[in-house]
């Protein structure tokens, strides 16, 4: 679990890379199922990016952590007509993704970007 990058996980990073994969994921299955309900809402996750912070050591260079703020905060503040079912980066673009194959029986699904 990790970035492309670099495919093998850091022993010490490997429940933080399996928990954001996961969130991604569910995002995707969110907002499947609630544009499947026909409910008005929306879905997205964000990637607010490193902030200085103590669970980065404060390395120097990082941005503050009101900065990433922006990213959440832009996330959580769309318009009603705004996307749903999509990541943000830092830089809040839109990173759109979705299920490359479902398997109901065997509940599998599988993520790529678009």
């Amino acid at each position: 679990m990790g970035s492309f990058g670099k495919p093998l996980p850091d022993r010490n990073r490997l429940a933080y890379s399996t928990s954001k994969t996961a969130v991604n994921m569910m995002t995707v299955q969110f907002d499947m199922e609630f544009r499947t309900e026909n409910w008005n809402i929306k879905i997205n996750s964000v990637n607010p990016g490193p902030a200085k912070t103590y669970m980065t050591n404060n390395k120097e260079g990082y941005p503050p952590p009101t900065q990433a703020a922006r990213a959440i905060v832009c996330g959580a503040t769309l318009p009603h007509d705004g996307p749903s079912g999509v990541f943000f980066d830092p830089e809040n673009n839109k990173i759109p993704c979705k299920l490359l194959v479902r398997r109901k029986n065997l509940n599998q699904s599988w993520l790529i970007p678009v």
